[in-house]
């Protein structure tokens, strides 16, 4: 079985971060995080939110995915639990914003 992470620039509809993994361990998401990170232009003067459901395992609330988002200065949003449209209406209300 094939895991696949992903973070999406919900301003320019792109996926800017992903990995694949054979688990669901903290470091798939975490590997997704930092790549969408080290795409990021330096210097960008636009706040970063990063929203997801509260994920399956813990891997969105662990220490270390919560340490890398303060590393970065990103603002972390977790959406209610079992509720797959929280996630799809808030990333709707950012994008037509350009709040992100």
């Amino acid at each position: 079985m094939v895991f696949f992470s992903f973070v999406i620039d919900v301003y320019s509809r792109r996926i800017v971060g992903w990995q694949f993994a054979s688990h669901m361990r903290t470091d798939l998401v975490l590997d997704a995080l930092r790549m969408a990170l080290t795409r990021r232009e330096h210097g960008a003067d636009v706040d970063l939110i990063h929203h997801s459901d509260a994920g399956s395992q813990g891997q969105y609330t662990s220490f270390a995915f919560q340490q890398v988002l303060d590393d970065h200065q990103v603002l972390g949003s977790i959406g209610s639990v079992g509720d797959a449209y929280d996630t799809q209406s808030r990333m709707a209300g950012l994008a037509s914003s350009g709040s992100v």
